[in-house]
């Protein structure tokens, strides 16, 4: 068979097997976008989609966004995952139809590739076969693929192991820098992770091939090296503005999460968490599925180990056929990998102490797994022999985890998911115990990749199909950002196309957390994001404001932006708020009900202020700090803060005094007292995305207030 011939026959083993698993989605009988733990993809990932669209078709690509919180450089957002052109192409009316679309794309063209990667380490074609299936449909790509962003590693990491394989056992390098590409245009961070990871492999596929020669080693190293480089000059304007992104993040610029990430002794052990790592080597869901998981963290959270039962049941016939210098080997690069999971200090420090994550270093583990025992597989079938010790006893061990499992209690183990699990150890038992017996090993071979398929179709039907998903004769309806919003939001920009921003009250009240990005779906400008990495300075402002906790590294990506604060939203050109189900905004005498469409009503700011305007008087830094937040609004409508380092820097304005605002009472009153203040404003020719200009004519020295985050 032609190398041509046998990957189609790949693709469409992989395709088949994505159809099994994904059939609802793919007859657009349901979206892939759920209400449950999975909620990220359609509150975060959605509206993100939606704000690229619709900046490509006005401006050719995406860079300054109002959408994103007050303001922020969405560039570094958009092609994370290349994959998303296709759903910025076809506009926001199909991206709930073409999401799954692209996701079972991301999922197959991975599979292929680690077909063609498992193909260079000389591996038969039915061991290959079984083993990008394996892959395709292991526990991070087929639960993680509803945050849409673990498909794309899975691609990452698929093209990565073939470009290191090409160039290691053929010395070509092409596909080298074009891996390191994909990998910098995402995500930098993993350029970290990954190159972790390659370095280890490096060395393991250097002690497989024979004796270790640290001068070639050496060579390979500087040459993975240079070619990592030109990739990364490759993605030069993607990486920059990643590495600014991170940069300009408070997950990146504090340092207290750190802190308490690190506060662990090195030595400590969680065994609810060893317990969740054990079990889901066996399935994805053997704890419960979606936000019923019984297991430590969420199901996505958790370890995403499983990558067959068939591997856990065979790695341990490797061993049998491996010299003596090669079971050292490979049992010492399994134990470096699984410390970490023993070990929840040596797991964060992987991740610089930024969280306590399994993500990609899961996919490491399942990979490493899946490489002994696709290995040991090839080994059983070109020796046609089995250990029945090792293989029996194997069965017993596996089969005593699941039931007398020492760190969870019964209740948080689905039977039905166990009693599977050991139905389908027995049947691997069966058929590879009878390969020494059976002259015509296709017999074997073929009942063995028919347990593997119905093992797959069925643990990925369970993993992708009891998730609470909406449905797309629903999403249809006038619900979520399809609603009567949407109409209010047509309709002011219709009435009004000058330049404002809009609040709106969260429903249900549960959604104030998740329901963050409607500005980037609906297609206004608002206050609140919910983005891994918002802008820093816009984060510091809520801090400074009192809106967020500073020491709540949480409130950083779940900005609640201005709303309920009617003098910030003030200060901030919030000319309109839409309220949902009869919720008034704070303080009543602040705004004008002006319409009511379906059941959104539309209300007015009598104190919007424009975008740009002065101040005429400074509070020194030391005196704001100590204010209350309150204290804080009110005098933000008088005063700006500044250093006091750097008081000399506006000589002539006067100074406030933090004992000005104790003279009265701090209310609706006070407020618009201060307001009725005098202030030149900035008279704006134009105010775009993309640009701005505008005058102001000044008698006087005066700070000029914009209300977009310093960039």
């Amino acid at each position: 068979m032609n190398k041509k011939t046998a990957t189609w026959i790949i693709f469409g083993v992989l395709s088949a097997l994505c159809f099994i698993v994904f059939r609802y989605y793919l007859v657009c009988k349901n979206s892939y976008y759920f209400w449950d733990i999975y909620s990220d993809g359609y509150y975060g990932g959605y509206p993100l989609f939606c704000n690229m669209a619709d900046a490509i078709a006005a401006h050719g690509y995406p860079s300054w966004s109002f959408r994103a919180g007050m303001g922020q450089n969405v560039f570094p957002f958009a092609f994370r995952d290349p994959f998303d052109i296709i759903l910025y192409i076809f506009g926001t009316s199909k991206i709930v139809y073409l999401t799954i679309y692209v996701e079972a794309a991301k999922l197959i063209i991975a599979g292929v590739l680690f077909y063609r990667y498992l193909r260079l380490l000389n591996l038969s074609f039915y061991t290959s076969m079984i083993g990008c299936a394996l892959f395709a449909f292991c526990g991070f790509i087929t639960e993680g693929s509803a945050w849409f962003s673990f498909s794309y590693e899975a691609f990452n990491f698929a093209i990565l192991l073939l470009a290191f394989e090409l160039l290691f056992t053929q010395k070509k390098w092409f596909l080298f820098p074009v891996a390191v590409f994909f990998i910098c245009i995402s995500m930098v961070f993993n350029l970290y992770l990954y190159g972790l990871f390659l370095f280890l492999y490096a060395i393991l596929r250097n002690l497989q091939s024979g004796a270790f020669d640290i001068k070639k080693f050496s060579i390979l190293l500087l040459k993975m090296f240079g070619l990592g480089l030109l990739g990364i000059l490759i993605s030069g304007p993607f990486f920059i503005q990643n590495i600014l992104m991170l940069l300009h993040s408070p997950r990146v610029a504090t340092s207290a999460l750190r802190n308490v990430y690190a506060d662990i002794p090195v030595t400590q052990i969680d065994t609810f968490q060893i317990g969740t790592a054990i079990l889901r080597f066996f399935s994805n869901d053997i704890m419960g599925s979606g936000s019923d998981f019984k297991g430590w963290d969420t199901i996505v959270g958790a370890p995403l180990f499983y990558c067959g039962t068939i591997c856990l049941l065979i790695i341990p016939q490797l061993f049998s056929f491996l010299n003596k210098r090669l079971r050292i080997v490979f049992t010492i690069f399994i134990l470096i990998l699984l410390l970490p999971t023993v070990f929840p200090y040596l797991r964060r420090a992987i991740w610089l102490f930024t969280g306590d994550y399994y993500r990609g270093y899961s996919f490491f583990i399942s990979f490493l797994v899946l490489f002994y025992a696709l290995l040991a597989l090839e080994y059983i079938f070109q020796k046609q022999k089995i250990n029945y010790t090792i293989l029996f006893t194997t069965l017993l061990v596996l089969i005593g985890l699941l039931i007398f499992h020492p760190f969870v209690t019964k209740t948080q183990i689905d039977t039905t998911i166990r009693m599977y699990v050991i139905c389908m150890l027995v049947v691997y038992t069966i058929i590879l115990s009878l390969l020494p017996k059976v002259k015509k090993i296709w017999v074997i071979r073929t009942l063995l990749l028919i347990a593997v398929f119905f093992e797959l179709c069925v643990s990925g039907d369970v993993s992708v199909n009891k998730r609470n998903s909406f449905s797309i004769r629903w999403l249809s309806g006038k619900v979520l950002y399809n609603s009567y919003a949407l109409d209010a939001v047509k309709y002011l920009k219709k009435t009004d196309p000058s330049f404002y921003r809009i609040d709106k009250n969260f429903d249900p009240p549960t959604a104030r957390y998740t329901d963050l990005n409607s500005s980037q779906a609906e297609g206004y400008y608002g206050t609140s994001c919910y983005a891994s990495f918002n802008q820093v300075y816009y984060i510091r402002y809520l801090q400074l404001m009192g809106v967020v906790d500073k020491n709540n590294e949480a409130e950083s990506r779940w900005a609640i932006g201005l709303i309920d604060n009617p003098i910030l939203e003030s200060e901030n050109n919030v000319k309109y708020f839409l309220s949902v189900k009869d919720y008034h905004p704070i303080w009543n005498q602040v705004w004008d009900s002006l319409t009511t469409i379906g059941d959104v009503t539309i209300y007015k700011n009598k104190f919007a202020i424009p975008f740009g305007y002065t101040y005429d008087q400074y509070i020194t830094d030391s005196n704001f700090n100590i204010a209350s937040p309150l204290q804080r609004k009110h005098i933000s409508l008088t005063a700006f803060e500044i250093k006091d380092n750097d008081v000399s820097k506006v000589n002539g304005l006067k100074e406030f005094k933090l004992s000005d605002t104790a003279k009265e009472e701090l209310n609706y009153e006070t407020f618009k007292k201060e307001f009725d203040n005098k202030r030149d404003t900035l008279a704006m020719t134009c105010i775009e995305e993309t640009k701005m200009s505008g005058t102001i004519d000044l008698n006087a020295n005066k700070l000029v207030y914009l209300s977009i985050p310093y960039d």
